[in-house]
Order: C-alpha cells, then structure tokens, then sequence
C-alpha cells in the first residue's frame, strides 16, 4: 500500500543513524586495568612521600640536639646563632645549688631519663630556651679542680673547660664551659682556686653527669656573654659560632674529678 512504502521510506534514514552510532560507540576504546591499577600505585606513592617529607621536617626541626638534624639546620641556616643575651634581660629562670638539684629535680633518675634530659637541656640551649618555662641556673661557691682548653674534638671547640666541686658538698661538682674565653690580663685561673657562680654569671644548665649513684656533674655553661671575673682573673666570653655536634663533652675523666 501507498501509505506503507512512505513510512519504509522516512524510517530508512532513521536505521542508519542509528546503525551509524552504535558503529561510532563500538570504536571507543574501553579503560584498560593496567593503566588505572598503575595511576593508582603512583598516587599512593606520593601520598606516601607527602606524609614522610612532613613527618621528617617536624622531626628535623624538633631535635636540633640531635647529629643529622642540626648538620641539616645549620647549613640552610635555620638554626638561629646562640643570642648574646644582656644582663638585664637574660631568659628567665631560678638559681639552684648543686646540692639542691641533686637531692631533688635529679634524685633517683635511671640512664634513659637522665640522658631524656640531656636531650631536653641541650636542645632548649641550641634553641636559645625558646620553649622552655624557666632555665636551671646553678650558683655557688666552689673549688677548681682542673683547667684546661677545649678542643676540635670536644662539643665546644673553642674556650676553656673547668672542673670544680662544690665547696660544702663534696658529692656535686661542676664542668664550668667558657665558650671563646679569652683572658683580660695575664694571670690564669689555676686548680684549688675559689669559684663563686652568681647571678651575673647566669650559668645555665645544659648537662648531668653520673659517675656513680654517690656523685653527680652538672655541665653549666655562662648565656650573658662579655667581661666576667673568677677571683681576680678577668675573662671575656664570645658565644660559639658552630658546635662540633659529634664531639665528646668537655667533661674530666672520673678518676680526674
């Protein structure tokens, strides 16, 4: 019929669009799995980096004290230089005697929290006591045992280094660190010579040492820099430029002390 033949006719183009499409969708081409399983992989691994480069800069910059971090600080020079502090301004803190320190804040510490505390101590001084509350300043009238100059090897390598106990209390010594001492005149600082640590010194506490359950040694180390006296014997001190972070203490051997 007529009517038949003309709708066979407008339906014809119709087919072939659609014949055309389903040919076209047929040519995309399907995701393969490799390539995402791989994508994948790769956005882990950078999220794992991401996460490493963040968790190692915290700890970088958090444990100045440590060998690899300060190395690391210190040549992109983001570890600040030790602060020439004034008198008049000096971090705050309390005066200790040896004996008082000993009895108390360090009684009955074990190896690992007193060398935790070591820790604590030399990374609050590297950081000019930025985190700390109050600095431990140790006064006190004491006796020198030993004098001598600090070395390459030492942790300060420059100055000198002196042994002293404390007068009244035998069990507690010091290791006074005079970092860049130079004496004002000619005389020297020499054993069995008195030693009187007070404010103006602004010794600050930076190590403990435990020879024995019976004797203790604090490392002290002046923050206000410039012109001091022991006895008659003027020095003038200069912080120190750069530590040797793998240096021993400047600590006398036991059988010296």
């Amino acid at each position: 019929m007529p009517w038949k033949r003309i709708l066979m006719q407008r339906g014809e183009p119709t087919r072939r669009r659609i014949s055309a499409l389903k040919l076209n969708l047929g040519n995309i081409r399907r995701p393969r799995i490799g390539a995402l399983f791989w994508w994948t992989i790769i956005i882990i691994l950078l999220g794992i980096c991401t996460i490493l480069s963040w968790t190692l800069s915290i700890y970088i910059f958090n444990h100045p004290n440590e060998p690899v971090p300060y190395r690391i600080l210190t040549n992109l020079n983001k570890l600040p230089a030790p602060e020439k502090f004034k008198p008049g301004n000096p971090p705050s803190g309390r005066f200790h005697t040896p004996r008082h320190l000993m009895e108390n804040n360090f009684a009955g510490l074990d190896a690992e929290l007193l060398a935790f505390s070591n820790k604590i101590l030399l990374r609050d001084y590297l950081e000019n006591f930025k985190r700390t509350e109050s600095v431990i300043y140790i006064s006190g009238s004491f006796t020198v045992t030993k004098v001598r100059e600090l070395q390459p090897d030492d942790l300060f390598i420059d100055g000198i280094a002196i042994s002293a106990h404390l007068t009244d209390f035998p069990k507690a010594s010091i290791e006074l660190i005079l970092p860049g001492a130079t004496l004002a005149s000619d005389e020297s600082i020499n054993p069995g010579q008195s030693l009187e640590l007070t404010k103006p010194f602004f010794a600050a506490l930076i190590h403990v040492a435990k020879p024995s359950k019976e004797l203790i040694r604090f490392t002290v180390l002046p923050i206000v820099y410039g012109q001091h006296q022991i006895g008659t014997t003027k020095l003038i001190l200069s912080p120190p430029s750069i530590l040797n972070i793998e240096g021993k203490w400047p600590l006398t051997s036991d059988a010296e002390s």
